[in-house]
């Protein structure tokens, strides 16, 4: 250009000009701003081919992908899809918020590292998040933080895990719980007496055992059919684990035969379980069954005393019970 002054070069930055050179011409000057430029251009290219990569990666992700810094900034069409929320609802959420409300504090505990520039000790973790259905959803969550223009920023990904959650909980339950009544089997009930055992022996605090079973129950079998005993089996255990405490475990232990598994709990605390238990059932309709009770054996856990033992001395509690009429609570 043969213009010099400054309210020609203002105009000129203005419509985007970003080198210029004066007449006469340098050509030392001219390619070096030419040689500037061109780089310039390079980089521009570059950081579109990047961002593009960003996106068609991101976009086709199967994880649901986000980075925050206290509220989102930017969420692929997987999390947006996981939680429920469009792109622009995000915008304006807090990341702590998408949280189910046992998970929060660790969701704001992430959100103070990103805000006091510190790195995160544990990058996984596993929570629920609440979608915008009101609906909670296992997710396995990665998140990192990383300093941004100057700035600190989380990012991370989630992945949808409900269906294995689920699916280990099924499992779970199949491994641990009775088919037909759902109450504790003896499998899984062998676990916990070890865990409580211990317990016991460390504090020092009684434990009782109860065994019980159904009086007569071969002769409901066979004037009612195998159904009807099912469907004793079923109705008793919901009846007795709701009369039960949250302490107490209510397992099958072979049969028509349960045991009622009371930690923290004397000879007359677990007597007393025993008599309401009895009562409610010998009170309980059951349908196109006149009457149904059972008979109950208690005794409390001796010192490094193992379950095998304590099983039979209950036992033999349980054959006095029926000895002497059936429909009793006998304990030692």
């Amino acid at each position: 250009t043969a213009h010099s002054d400054s309210d020609h070069l203002i105009k000129a930055i203005d419509i985007g000009i970003t080198h210029y050179v004066v007449k006469p011409i340098d050509l030392k000057l001219l390619f070096s701003y030419l040689d500037k430029f061109k780089k310039q251009l390079f980089i521009e290219k570059e950081l579109e081919e990047t961002r593009e990569l960003f996106e068609s990666i991101t976009t086709t992700s199967l994880s649901g992908i986000f980075v925050f810094n206290e509220k989102f900034t930017y969420t692929n069409p997987e999390f947006q899809k996981i939680t429920g929320f469009s792109e622009e609802e995000l915008l304006n959420k807090s990341f702590h918020e998408i949280f189910a409300c046992q998970y929060q504090e660790k969701a704001n505990e992430i959100v103070q590292l990103v805000k006091e520039h510190k790195k995160l000790d544990d990058n996984f973790f596993e929570g629920k998040i609440s979608t915008k259905d009101g609906l909670e959803k296992w997710v396995h969550a990665s998140v990192n933080t990383i300093k941004h223009k100057d700035d600190f920023i989380g990012t991370g990904s989630i992945i949808d895990i409900s269906e294995l959650k689920n699916l280990q909980e099924k499992l779970t339950r199949q491994a641990n719980y009775d088919n037909l009544t759902k109450a504790i089997n003896r499998h899984y009930f062998v676990e916990i007496y070890k865990h409580e055992a211990t317990r016991s022996d460390r504090s020092q605090q009684p434990i009782s055992l109860i065994i019980l079973d159904i009086d007569h129950f071969k002769l409901v079998n066979d004037n009612y059919g195998h159904n009807i005993g099912d469907y004793i089996l079923r109705e008793m255990t919901n009846k007795i684990t709701s009369t039960l405490r949250d302490s107490d475990s209510f397992i099958r232990w072979g049969g028509e035969e349960f045991i009622i598994f009371a930690p923290e709990t004397d000879l007359k605390g677990a007597s007393n379980i025993a008599e309401k238990v009895r009562k409610s059932i010998e009170e309980y309709s059951f349908k196109e069954v006149e009457k149904i009770t059972i008979s109950l054996g208690v005794v409390m856990r001796k010192v490094d005393e193992s379950l095998e033992t304590l099983v039979e001395r209950a036992d033999k509690n349980l054959y006095k019970a029926k000895e002497t009429g059936r429909n009793r609570v006998v304990s030692e």
